[in-house]
């Protein structure tokens, strides 16, 4: 990490400049994906947190099948990052 912390410090030479920002850009993205990772780990656990709530729920009959039938069927069609509002609605059985 020295030498890339080094290297984004520099002012780079004249003809260089173009590959400092390619450099940069690559860098960047790195480190936000490194953040965005993060943020899904965070948001897998909270998925996962969620699902056992709901699996224990179910199997302790507090919550009824046929009541959040149409709620995960619903759930099914849209996309992932849709769903977590819908595995909200659904805790909203839990009283």
């Amino acid at each position: 990490m020295e030498s890339i912390q080094s290297t984004l410090n520099l002012v780079p030479v004249p003809g260089l400049s173009f590959a400092f920002a390619v450099f940069r850009t690559i860098y960047d993205a790195v480190m936000l994906a490194e953040e965005n990772r993060e943020q899904l780990m965070l948001l897998s656990e909270t998925v996962a947190t969620i699902l056992r709530a709901l699996d224990e729920a179910y199997r302790e009959r507090r919550l009824d099948p046929q009541a959040t039938q149409s709620k995960i069927i619903e759930l099914n069609g849209y996309a992932p990052e849709s769903s977590i509002l819908i595995i909200i609605d659904i805790l909203q059985y839990f009283g």
